[in-house]
């Protein structure tokens, strides 16, 4: 499940990157955006969406505001991946600050397996390479 949230998440990064660089080239490149190589790819990666977001949008909607309200959608759906990906996360493994002495603390990792096991670690940062 975790996998699945951050590979969704990752490809509407993916999309939403897409749709700001087809924004900002529709700026640049004004009226020969057609032309634009890079600008098509652009609008090539950014069309499936665009079409689901014609489909499930009320006719009101013009088509020249889909794109905007397609970026829009895919932005609600970011935050909500990431709040679902933030709760996976903290049922796989929680992290807590447990101070150890009292010039400094370190993170102790609660790790519970599905046999109902947990285990304890400690973990005090990145290893730190020495210098000589």
């Amino acid at each position: 499940m975790y996998e699945l949230i951050v590979i969704l998440k990752a490809l509407t990064e993916v999309a939403g990157v897409a749709f700001l660089g087809q924004g900002v080239l529709w700026v640049i490149a004004g009226s020969k955006r057609d032309k634009n190589v890079v600008y098509n790819l652009f609008r090539i990666i950014t069309s499936p969406i665009t079409m689901v977001t014609r489909a499930i949008t009320p006719r009101v909607v013009i088509d020249q505001h889909i794109g905007l309200v397609a970026f829009f959608l895919l932005m609600v759906l970011w935050v909500a991946l990431g709040a679902r990906l933030e709760s996976v996360h903290a049922s796989r493994a929680s992290w807590a600050r447990i101070p150890l002495s009292v010039t400094g603390a370190s993170l102790i990792r609660v790790d519970r397996a599905e046999s109902g096991t947990t285990r304890c670690r400690t973990y005090t940062g990145p290893a730190r390479a020495r210098s000589a």
